[in-house]
């Protein structure tokens, strides 16, 4: 690109000379940059509670890595949890997509401390 330093905005950008591959799709009227959902399709999402030790309250959360979220817990990177610490792992269920899992999630932080919570948490087999 080529910039001209006044301001004559007719000749401030030259796409003659060499046009950037996008230029194409958007003089065509394609669809430019990277889908929203670019990289998600495979991946299994996850809906977590996890306890601490501390004072064994809850923390509900969703992630695409559930090992990696809780060693993240664990060593204090989260400021809402980082004076909790340690946590243990007491409850996942995976889905398919983003949106379920954020439903999910926003679902289960409305019943925090209900029945459907305890409940869920019992009968709960932690897969080994």
């Amino acid at each position: 690109m080529c910039y001209n330093r006044k301001a004559d905005f007719s000749k401030t950008l030259i796409v003659d000379r060499v046009a950037p591959q996008w230029y194409s799709r958007l003089t065509t009227g394609q669809a430019v940059g990277r889908p929203r959902n670019a990289g998600l399709k495979n991946m299994q999402f996850c809906v977590y509670i996890i306890k601490s030790g501390k004072d064994g309250e809850n923390y509900i959360g969703s992630t695409a890595d559930v090992e990696k979220r809780l060693r993240q817990h664990n060593l204090g990177e989260n400021i809402s949890t980082r004076s909790r610490r340690p946590f243990e792992l007491i409850f996942k269920r995976e889905f398919d997509n983003k949106s379920e899992v954020l439903r999910y999630e926003s679902w289960l932080k409305k019943q925090k401390g209900g029945y459907k919570v305890k409940e869920l948490i019992n009968n709960f087999n932690m897969p080994r």
